[in-house]
């Protein structure tokens, strides 16, 4: 809803402007039964003058200054008299010009005419049909109220013509009331019971549904989606709390948090991170808080007794038992199956664990043969987001090791963009093998994502990745992460390998700028390029330059390094290359760039096998006094071809190291 808000916003916006409407104070609200659209809006449209430029003056009129042909059907194709035609003088001379006039009207009538388009050009997720008039919108228009200046602004909209009358809340003031000015409309909202500001209601939900929570003496976690749910499904919440038996606590707490969470839209009741037998709902208007309580820890008990049946009954069945009945569960078209899947996870998390930590691989290729085999549960059959939780549970009961047990748990992390990260390595290894043989999969069929589809959510476990390797500080090299990947499938549905690989590299750049344009405070873009240019190929490596260049380009002398920098790198030919020969150098300035890189050269190799990115780039800085003295006492292109060549040698050794960290000629240059 937060988007329908923005999208009303900016459309309404648009539409007065292109139409001469002025207007300010443009502000929108909603709740579950109405869309607000408030406005100052000027009484008058503004008056139009628009000018056409036709042919040239020199063939528009005749020695006797009457109009030509070229004149007269120019004006007859912007339906004006000839006589009317005026002069406008351009860099290329003079034209005759059409100028026509349009007086404003009364902006009553322009918007009887824009807020019927306003309406049919908003855009939602889903959408319905309900009478004949054929209308798609989000839910059936059953009243419509617009005034300007306390007058109805006449139109129809899905059958329904526009009034002057609203309706408060469905249950506790059903009935409705005329609306006669803005002051007015809002204060009869307020006392039919409607909270009409979705950020009031954010913060009323907020407040209520924790200070319930402490009253039962827990607290409830920060839960930004379900806050904004209950935001967008009522229009006077009230926070209830309810309880549920105990007894239930011995199921795991993820599935007791998911009936209530993802099923019924409750907030769960924690103390000191243990699950309490509480739970918070709003309601809509709750005239009777006891009945509403009572119905929902119906239902909810209901809903736990199917849980704990499904739990017993999967536990009967162990994990490993279920890993052959995969190969009768799909991926994906053309993938093979889940079990496929499995035997490739196996694979690729042994040899990231080889890389990564050879002392997990055993339990992290145990993980992989049995991650997929909790699909085959009833308590996932039923409860889909449970997927790996559950699975991790019945390892933990079938004896598995913790280890594995856990990563099973934490393969689908970070599930969104603002979800948690798998807080063990094996976890973070059977993660990152998971996403990247889905994205691998996916491109060597063609199905990569495009700027509105992304059906196999490849961006966000592209993103996952990145996040797991950069916020979890895992090294790996995605080219040989991708390569391992791709040589598990099976090469009748690959095309080019090399192109495979090359389309699946450039998208992890892509996705690194994605990465970067989201973080707080955000990353100059050129900087970011600086990086990029050179590859990602270790995401964590690559972020943490990103990071030392932040912090440098704030130190005095940023900029003139730069410009020193880019001198040198402009000057040497395209591929260039040539040793230094110390006999060929002739003045001191050359001399003393060359001693000076000499030092600088191993120190930076030092600094760059440790990753000091920060001390490399000190490293750099301290060249800058010599370049610059080098070009101020240095004629470069010599005469004599050898010197001008050593010369070149030298300033190539300079440009190498600043293009060992990236590429410097990407950085924007300020004042």
């Amino acid at each position: 809803m937060d988007e329908i808000l923005e999208q009303m916003r900016e459309k309404a916006g648009r539409l007065l402007s292109d139409h001469r409407v002025g207007y300010d104070e443009l502000r929108v609200f909603a709740t579950p039964r109405r869309l607000i659209l408030v406005a100052e809006v000027a009484a008058e449209q503004l008056p139009s003058v628009q000018e056409t430029l036709g042919p040239a003056k020199r063939i528009s009129y005749d020695a006797l200054g009457k109009p030509t042909a070229a004149a007269v059907g120019f004006s007859r194709s912007q339906g004006i008299d000839p006589g009317d035609l005026q002069i406008r003088s351009t860099e290329r001379g003079e034209y005759v010009c059409a100028v026509k006039s349009e007086p404003g009207g009364s902006s009553a009538g322009v918007l009887a005419l824009l807020i019927p388009q306003w309406l049919s050009s908003l855009v939602f997720p889903r959408s319905m049909r309900w009478n004949s008039s054929g209308v798609s919108f989000v839910r059936p228009v059953r009243w419509v109220a617009a005034l300007l200046g306390g007058k109805r602004i006449p139109f129809a909209f899905a059958g329904i013509t526009s009034g002057r009358l609203s309706r408060g809340h469905p249950i506790l003031s059903p009935g409705s009331f005329p609306v006669n000015s803005r002051e007015q409309y809002f204060k009869e909202l307020k006392n039919r019971f409607v909270d009409w500001d979705p950020e009031l209601r954010y913060e009323k939900i907020r407040r209520a549904v924790f200070s319930s929570a402490r009253g039962r003496g827990g607290e409830v976690p920060d839960d930004e989606d379900l806050l904004r749910q209950a935001v967008h499904s009522t229009e006077w919440p009230t926070a209830i709390w309810g309880e549920f038996d105990p007894v239930f606590l011995s199921l795991p707490s993820e599935v007791i948090v998911c009936v209530m969470r993802e099923h019924q839209g409750y907030f769960p009741v924690r103390s000191r991170g243990k699950l309490l037998p509480f739970f918070v709902l709003v309601s809509d208007g709750a005239k009777s808080p006891r009945t509403i309580r009572e119905g929902n820890e119906r239902v909810l008990r209901a809903r736990l007794v199917d849980a704990v049946f499904y739990f017993e009954e999967d536990k009967k069945v162990k994990l490993s038992d279920r890993v052959e009945a995969l190969k009768a569960v799909g991926f994906l078209p053309r993938l093979g199956s889940m079990y496929d899947k499995t035997q490739r996870l196996v694979a690729l998390v042994r040899g990231l664990a080889e890389l990564i930590d050879p002392s997990l691989k055993g339990d992290v290729q145990r993980a992989a043969l049995l991650s997929k085999a909790d699909l085959l549960s009833g308590m996932v059959r039923e409860f889909p987001a449970l997927q790996g939780i559950m699975g991790r549970e019945y390892a933990r009961r079938c004896n598995e090791s913790e280890t594995a047990a856990r990563a099973i748990g934490e393969q689908y992390l970070p599930r969104s963009s603002g979800d948690h990260l798998p807080e063990t390595l094996a976890g973070k290894i059977l993660a990152i093998s998971d996403k990247i043989d889905t994205i691998v999969g996916c491109y060597a069929l063609g199905w990569i994502p495009t700027g509105s589809e992304d059906p196999y959510a490849l961006r966000r476990q592209g993103l996952g990745i990145l996040r797991i390797a950069i916020e979890g500080g895992v090294s790996l090299s995605i080219s040989t992460l991708v390569r391992s990947a791709i040589d598990l499938f099976d090469p009748k549905i690959l095309q080019s390998r090399g192109d495979l690989q090359q389309k699946v590299e450039r998208a992890f750049v892509e996705w690194m700028r994605s990465y970067e344009r989201t973080q707080v405070p955000p990353i100059p873009s050129d900087l970011t390029e600086v990086v990029l240019a050179t590859g990602i190929d270790d995401p964590k490596m690559a972020q943490q330059r990103i990071l030392a260049l932040v912090v440098f380009r704030q130190m005095e002398g940023f900029q003139p390094l730069i410009v020193a920098f880019k001198r040198a790198a402009r000057i040497l030919p395209p591929g260039f290359a040539a040793p230094v020969d110390t006999a060929l150098l002739e003045q001191e300035a050359e001399i003393k760039l060359y001693e000076l890189l000499l030092r600088i050269e191993e120190q930076c190799e030092i600094r760059w096998t440790e990753g000091a990115y920060q001390e490399y780039l000190q490293l750099l800085a301290d060249l800058r006094v010599g370049i610059d003295l080098f070009f101020e006492q240095v004629l470069v292109m010599a005469k004599e071809p050898r010197v001008q060549a050593n010369r070149l040698g030298l300033l190539q050794r300079v440009v190498f190291l600043f293009d060992r960290f990236g590429d410097f000629r990407k950085v924007l240059e300020t004042g």
